[in-house]
């Protein structure tokens, strides 16, 4: 009898854990309404925020603020082949010739997740060869390491430092002003892109450069723009108009656009990286930026070049019943380890 004891109490804890696992979840499958988040752009021939909604029946249509109904022509950048097919797209907009050529090399899409930044990572970055030979894109052959004074850059193959070629970068970053370590480092390193922009990097006193490799030498700029700005999270975007460099993120969440000549546009944005998720979807007149996380939705339409918002708007998730629940994962870390949440 003594010996079934420890045993009934290990089983009768696994039920207690697994009820208080997966109960809540359960019940919210059982009583929560089906929503789904209507997919929203800022309409350069309506101007204003057009969604697509269900119809009756089957099929979507489009529908601003207000309710009104329209076809793909109030969304003509982003179902331009629709609206070309039908011979529906103007000849201009807003006083600029439309062409299909220059909807397509001014269409932009960026997205980021909590997901890709609540994570440790060891300090070794992918570097690129921004010009390879034979003009495609290549998968990276050597990384960087960060460390209290410098980088190293190894050849990842045989594992071996390239000492002359990080003395080049070393002395190339030191030459621009480059205080060591390095604090952040944002890239996009993959070769499933048109060209390669290196990487947006700040040093130990906050002060923000570009390196990019070109021709298997170091290319730095200062960028000057960015003096002051306590930069929390970099996002490098390589549109395919080349006419932005990034997008910086301050400690206080707010959202700078830095340009390709690394000027830098503040924005009413507001923007936690850590806790929130990031759609950019822009076309030839408007970027519309979306801002989410578990309580609704915050819209952006900034206008495209001067980067000046021409309106906002906020979706609110309908929410449930507060449950407490036991998770084991989270978007805002890569442990697994148990926590409560309403």
């Amino acid at each position: 009898m003594i010996m079934k004891t420890p045993g009934k109490i290990l089983i009768y804890f696994s039920l207690a854990v697994l009820l208080m696992w997966q109960g809540p979840r359960i019940y919210n499958l059982l009583t929560a309404k089906p929503y789904a988040s209507a997919f929203t752009l800022y309409s350069c021939t309506v101007h204003d925020f057009v969604s697509v909604a269900p119809k009756e029946g089957r099929g979507t249509k489009l529908v601003d603020r207000q309710g009104n109904v329209y076809d793909e022509t109030a969304q003509p950048m982003f179902y331009s082949t629709i609206v070309l097919e039908k011979g529906m797209m103007p000849d201009s907009i807003e006083g600029r010739r439309v062409t299909p050529e220059e909807i397509n090399f001014n269409n932009a899409i960026v997205m980021r997740s909590p997901d890709d930044l609540n994570r440790k990572t060891p300090p070794v970055y992918l570097l690129m060869e921004s010009i390879p030979d034979g003009g495609e894109l290549q998968d990276p052959e050597e990384a960087f390491v960060t460390r209290k004074t410098g980088i190293a850059i190894y050849d990842m193959e045989t594992n071996s430092l390239d000492e002359e070629k990080t003395a080049a970068f070393m002395e190339a970053l030191v030459s621009k002003g480059f205080v060591f370590p390095v604090r952040l480092a944002a890239a996009n390193p993959t070769h499933r892109k048109e060209y390669d922009a290196g990487y947006l990097m700040t040093d130990a006193e906050g002060k923000l450069f570009r390196m990019v490799q070109i021709d298997g030498k170091p290319s730095v700029d200062y960028i000057p723009s960015a003096s002051g700005l306590d930069i929390k999270e970099i996002i490098v975007t390589e549109l395919r108009n080349k006419s932005l460099a990034g997008f910086l993120i301050g400690k206080d969440d707010s959202f700078y656009i830095l340009k390709e000549d690394f000027s830098l546009v503040p924005t009413a944005i507001k923007y936690d990286p850590f806790q929130q998720r990031f759609l950019l979807v822009g076309d030839m007149f408007y970027y519309t930026f979306k801002i989410s996380d578990k309580k609704g939705e915050q819209f952006y339409a900034l206008r495209a070049g001067s980067f000046e918002t021409v309106d906002t708007m906020y979706r609110e998730y309908p929410q449930d019943a507060p449950v407490p629940r036991l998770h084991f994962t989270s978007q805002n870390d890569q442990y697994v380890r148990p926590r409560f949440s309403m």
